[in-house]
């Protein structure tokens, strides 16, 4: 794309995984000089995000994504301040609500 003349900065290099990220930018390395713009589905998602969050009013300091770990320790750490004992069984029916009301918002 680049010796058609398509300027590297137009080029967006999508990876499912990280190996395939590396792997494509040390292709990339080897033919060209030119910054590209390779990386994986996930990693894109969070550029998007985080750039969008001042044009919702939000501030950038407060922004976190949270994996399942972090969503485990969150719901327990809410149970037990609500007094609520926290079960395996519970922190998985939590997170599916947590899910739910994602997916409904």
């Amino acid at each position: 794309m680049i010796q058609e003349g398509t300027p590297p900065s137009e080029i967006l290099g999508l990876t499912f995984t990280n190996k395939a990220s590396l792997e494509m930018k040390e292709r990339v390395a080897l033919w060209t000089n030119q910054n590209v713009l390779i990386c994986t589905f996930h990693s894109l998602g969070l550029v998007i995000l985080r750039e969008s969050i001042p044009s919702l009013g939000l501030s950038r300091a407060g922004f976190t994504i949270y994996d399942e770990d972090d969503l485990d320790k969150l719901l327990k750490e809410c149970l037990a301040a609500a007094g609520r004992a926290s079960a395996k069984a519970d922190i998985k029916n939590y997170r599916k609500l947590v899910s739910l009301r994602l997916k409904i918002a």
